[in-house]
Protein backbone atom coordinates (compact mmCIF):
# COMPACT_ATOMS: atom_id res chain seq x y z
CA UNK A 1 0.00 0.00 0.00
CA UNK A 2 1.69 3.48 -0.95
CA UNK A 3 2.54 6.48 1.34
CA UNK A 4 -0.81 8.50 0.11
CA UNK A 5 -3.49 5.48 0.25
CA UNK A 6 -2.23 4.82 4.28
CA UNK A 7 -2.68 8.65 4.44
CA UNK A 8 -5.97 8.67 3.03
CA UNK A 9 -7.36 5.76 5.75
CA UNK A 10 -5.22 7.53 8.54
CA UNK A 11 -7.73 10.31 8.07
CA UNK A 12 -10.76 8.49 7.11
CA UNK A 13 -10.38 6.34 10.31
CA UNK A 14 -10.29 10.52 11.83
CA UNK A 15 -13.76 10.94 10.48
CA UNK A 16 -15.03 7.89 11.35
CA UNK A 17 -14.39 7.82 14.72
CA UNK A 18 -16.01 11.64 14.76
CA UNK A 19 -18.70 10.83 12.63
CA UNK A 20 -19.47 7.42 12.30
CA UNK A 21 -19.94 5.78 9.06
CA UNK A 22 -23.61 6.06 7.39
CA UNK A 23 -23.63 9.84 7.27
CA UNK A 24 -20.38 10.40 5.32
CA UNK A 25 -19.97 9.78 1.43
CA UNK A 26 -17.18 10.07 -0.77
CA UNK A 27 -17.74 13.08 -1.66
CA UNK A 28 -17.34 14.03 2.15
CA UNK A 29 -14.24 12.08 2.50
CA UNK A 30 -12.32 13.56 -0.49
CA UNK A 31 -13.52 17.12 0.95
CA UNK A 32 -12.40 16.27 4.34
CA UNK A 33 -8.72 15.06 2.78
CA UNK A 34 -8.71 17.98 0.24
CA UNK A 35 -8.53 15.27 -2.53
CA UNK A 36 -10.35 14.77 -6.02
CA UNK A 37 -12.93 12.05 -6.04
CA UNK A 38 -10.33 10.58 -8.54
CA UNK A 39 -7.35 10.41 -6.30
CA UNK A 40 -9.98 8.53 -3.84
CA UNK A 41 -10.86 6.30 -6.36
CA UNK A 42 -7.81 5.78 -7.60
CA UNK A 43 -7.16 3.72 -4.57
CA UNK A 44 -10.38 2.61 -3.28
CA UNK A 45 -13.54 1.16 -5.29
CA UNK A 46 -16.23 2.49 -3.38
CA UNK A 47 -17.36 3.28 0.20
CA UNK A 48 -17.49 -0.76 0.49
CA UNK A 49 -14.14 -1.20 -0.23
CA UNK A 50 -13.08 2.04 2.09
CA UNK A 51 -14.48 0.77 5.13
CA UNK A 52 -13.45 -2.06 4.78
CA UNK A 53 -9.59 -1.51 4.13
CA UNK A 54 -10.29 1.44 6.75
CA UNK A 55 -11.58 -1.46 9.57
CA UNK A 56 -7.91 -3.30 8.52
CA UNK A 57 -6.03 -0.20 8.93
CA UNK A 58 -7.19 0.28 12.63
CA UNK A 59 -6.89 -3.37 13.26
CA UNK A 60 -3.52 -3.24 12.14
CA UNK A 61 -2.67 -0.07 14.19
CA UNK A 62 -4.25 -1.58 17.34
CA UNK A 63 -2.02 -5.06 17.55
CA UNK A 64 1.00 -3.09 17.12
CA UNK A 65 -0.42 -1.17 19.79
CA UNK A 66 -1.06 -3.83 21.80
CA UNK A 67 2.42 -5.58 21.04
CA UNK A 68 4.62 -2.14 22.47
CA UNK A 69 2.20 -2.52 25.40
CA UNK A 70 3.33 -5.67 26.39
CA UNK A 71 6.78 -5.08 26.11
CA UNK A 72 7.16 -2.45 28.06
CA UNK A 73 4.82 -3.69 30.50
CA UNK A 74 6.43 -4.80 33.91
CA UNK A 75 3.92 -7.33 34.71
CA UNK A 76 1.11 -9.15 33.69
CA UNK A 77 -1.11 -6.74 35.92
CA UNK A 78 0.30 -3.72 34.61
CA UNK A 79 0.00 -4.77 30.89
CA UNK A 80 -4.13 -5.25 31.66
CA UNK A 81 -4.18 -1.87 33.22
CA UNK A 82 -2.26 -0.69 29.83
CA UNK A 83 -4.77 -2.17 27.36
CA UNK A 84 -7.68 -1.06 29.26
CA UNK A 85 -6.54 2.47 29.07
CA UNK A 86 -5.46 2.13 24.91
CA UNK A 87 -9.44 0.40 24.88
CA UNK A 88 -11.11 2.88 27.14
CA UNK A 89 -9.03 5.91 24.48
CA UNK A 90 -10.31 4.17 21.58
CA UNK A 91 -14.34 3.93 23.33
CA UNK A 92 -14.02 7.74 24.26
CA UNK A 93 -13.41 9.15 21.10
CA UNK A 94 -15.42 6.85 18.50
CA UNK A 95 -18.96 8.25 17.22
CA UNK A 96 -21.47 6.42 19.56
CA UNK A 97 -23.39 5.23 16.18
CA UNK A 98 -19.74 3.66 14.58
CA UNK A 99 -20.32 0.43 15.86
CA UNK A 100 -23.92 0.13 15.07
CA UNK A 101 -23.51 1.91 11.23
CA UNK A 102 -20.87 -0.81 10.69
CA UNK A 103 -22.72 -3.86 11.60
CA UNK A 104 -26.30 -2.32 9.76
CA UNK A 105 -24.75 -1.01 6.71
CA UNK A 106 -21.44 -2.73 6.54
CA UNK A 107 -21.48 -6.12 7.39
CA UNK A 108 -18.23 -7.52 5.98
CA UNK A 109 -15.85 -4.85 8.00
CA UNK A 110 -18.34 -5.83 10.79
CA UNK A 111 -16.92 -9.46 10.54
CA UNK A 112 -14.06 -8.09 9.97
CA UNK A 113 -13.76 -6.37 13.36
CA UNK A 114 -15.47 -9.21 15.39
CA UNK A 115 -13.22 -11.60 13.78
CA UNK A 116 -10.22 -9.71 15.27
CA UNK A 117 -12.02 -9.30 18.93
CA UNK A 118 -12.65 -12.86 19.01
CA UNK A 119 -9.00 -14.20 17.54
CA UNK A 120 -5.73 -11.64 18.46
CA UNK A 121 -8.10 -10.12 21.75
CA UNK A 122 -8.54 -13.86 22.78
CA UNK A 123 -5.42 -14.76 22.50
CA UNK A 124 -4.00 -11.45 24.00
CA UNK A 125 -6.26 -12.70 27.07
CA UNK A 126 -4.73 -15.83 27.28
CA UNK A 127 -1.47 -15.06 26.96
CA UNK A 128 -1.67 -12.37 29.88
CA UNK A 129 -3.25 -15.10 31.74
CA UNK A 130 -0.02 -17.60 31.13
CA UNK A 131 2.31 -14.71 31.70
CA UNK A 132 0.71 -13.79 35.26
CA UNK A 133 0.64 -17.39 36.05
CA UNK A 134 4.08 -17.67 35.38
CA UNK A 135 4.78 -14.59 37.53
CA UNK A 136 2.79 -15.96 40.50
CA UNK A 137 0.21 -13.31 40.31
CA UNK A 138 -2.85 -14.88 39.09
CA UNK A 139 -3.77 -18.68 40.33
CA UNK A 140 -3.57 -21.92 38.32
CA UNK A 141 -6.92 -23.11 39.17
CA UNK A 142 -9.46 -22.21 36.60
CA UNK A 143 -9.90 -22.83 32.75
CA UNK A 144 -8.13 -20.95 31.04
CA UNK A 145 -10.37 -20.79 27.50
CA UNK A 146 -14.00 -19.97 29.42
CA UNK A 147 -11.82 -17.07 31.71
CA UNK A 148 -10.49 -15.79 28.63
CA UNK A 149 -13.64 -15.78 26.02
CA UNK A 150 -15.72 -14.39 29.58
CA UNK A 151 -13.50 -11.73 29.59
CA UNK A 152 -14.22 -10.72 25.71
CA UNK A 153 -17.68 -11.09 26.45
CA UNK A 154 -17.06 -7.79 28.62
CA UNK A 155 -15.39 -5.98 26.45
CA UNK A 156 -18.46 -6.21 24.02
CA UNK A 157 -20.78 -5.26 26.31
CA UNK A 158 -19.19 -2.16 27.08
CA UNK A 159 -18.22 -1.69 23.19
CA UNK A 160 -22.26 -2.44 22.76
CA UNK A 161 -22.90 0.82 24.71
CA UNK A 162 -26.41 -0.56 25.98
CA UNK A 163 -25.37 -1.88 29.27
CA UNK A 164 -23.71 0.76 30.48
CA UNK A 165 -24.77 4.13 28.37
CA UNK A 166 -22.02 6.94 28.79
CA UNK A 167 -24.37 9.64 29.43
CA UNK A 168 -24.89 7.49 32.30
CA UNK A 169 -21.36 5.76 33.55
CA UNK A 170 -18.22 7.02 32.89
CA UNK A 171 -16.66 5.57 30.76
CA UNK A 172 -13.18 4.84 32.61
CA UNK A 173 -14.98 4.17 35.96
CA UNK A 174 -16.80 0.97 33.52
CA UNK A 175 -13.38 -0.07 32.22
CA UNK A 176 -11.24 -0.27 35.24
CA UNK A 177 -14.19 -1.79 37.19
CA UNK A 178 -14.14 -4.56 34.52
CA UNK A 179 -10.54 -4.91 34.67
CA UNK A 180 -10.17 -5.35 38.61
CA UNK A 181 -13.50 -8.06 38.63
CA UNK A 182 -11.24 -9.64 36.40
CA UNK A 183 -8.12 -9.75 38.28
CA UNK A 184 -9.51 -10.51 41.44
CA UNK A 185 -10.89 -13.61 39.71
CA UNK A 186 -7.71 -15.19 39.36
CA UNK A 187 -5.13 -13.24 41.22
CA UNK A 188 -3.35 -15.47 44.03
CA UNK A 189 -2.37 -13.27 47.46
CA UNK A 190 0.16 -11.80 45.69
CA UNK A 191 -1.59 -10.58 43.12
CA UNK A 192 -4.08 -9.19 45.16
CA UNK A 193 -1.72 -7.50 46.91
CA UNK A 194 0.17 -5.83 43.54
CA UNK A 195 -3.24 -5.10 42.32
CA UNK A 196 -4.39 -3.10 45.43
CA UNK A 197 -0.95 -1.41 44.98
CA UNK A 198 -1.60 -0.33 41.55
CA UNK A 199 -4.80 1.20 42.53
CA UNK A 200 -3.51 3.45 44.82
CA UNK A 201 -1.35 4.88 41.72
CA UNK A 202 -4.43 5.49 39.78
CA UNK A 203 -7.46 7.62 39.68
CA UNK A 204 -9.80 5.04 38.94
CA UNK A 205 -12.43 6.96 38.93
CA UNK A 206 -11.41 9.61 36.47
CA UNK A 207 -13.80 10.51 34.43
Amino acid sequence: MTTEAIKILSRTLEIYMKYGIKSVTMDDVARELGISKKTLYQYFDNKKDLVFKTVQYYIDLECESIVNIKKASDSAIDEMFSICHFFSQFLRERNPSLMLDMQKYHPESWELFKNHKQTFAYQHVVDNINAGIKEGMYRRDFDIDIVAKLYISRIEAIIDNQLFPYNKYPLMHVVLEMICYHIRGIATPAGMQYLEEKKKTLNLYEK
